[in-house]
């Protein structure tokens, strides 16, 4: 019993994981750039933390492009989770998390969303298409 258990709430998480790799990167990033383009200047913020930010939405927007790269070819079946850009991507997404950690309150939850489900779509959303 307790195995079973074990199992179904490891299967529930990586559907969690997968799913958020296809639905998480283009809301959270279009939320992300509202937001800024939003921001009251007027808001106490320091200047690193403006060029953080800055730097955050390009480097997701950048990682987004990759990202309907890798959609596209994987809905052509020829996408494979040891792809070059594919590791690339999930190192860099990685670091993009810690980036985007550092941004200005506003943005970050919106640019830490995002970038979680950037890695998780090259971490574990390649090639599961069954769900």
């Amino acid at each position: 019993m307790q195995i079973e258990y074990r199992m179904e709430l490891l299967l529930i998480v990586s559907v969690v994981f997968a799913l958020s790799g296809y639905v998480l990167p283009i809301p959270c990033l279009v939320l992300a750039w509202r937001e800024w383009l939003g921001a009251d200047e007027s808001e106490p913020t320091k200047p690193w933390r403006r060029g953080v930010s800055k730097a955050g939405l390009a480097l997701a927007s950048l990682g987004l492009v990759l990202w309907l790269y890798a959609v596209a070819r994987e809905l052509l079946g020829n996408y494979s989770y040891n792809a070059l850009s594919a590791v690339v991507a999930r190192w860099g997404m990685a670091g993009l998390i810690i980036v985007c950690s550092f941004a200005q309150r506003g943005v970050r939850r919106y640019l830490l969303l995002a970038a979680i489900g950037l890695f998780n779509f090259f971490d574990a959303s390649i090639g599961d298409w069954f769900i």
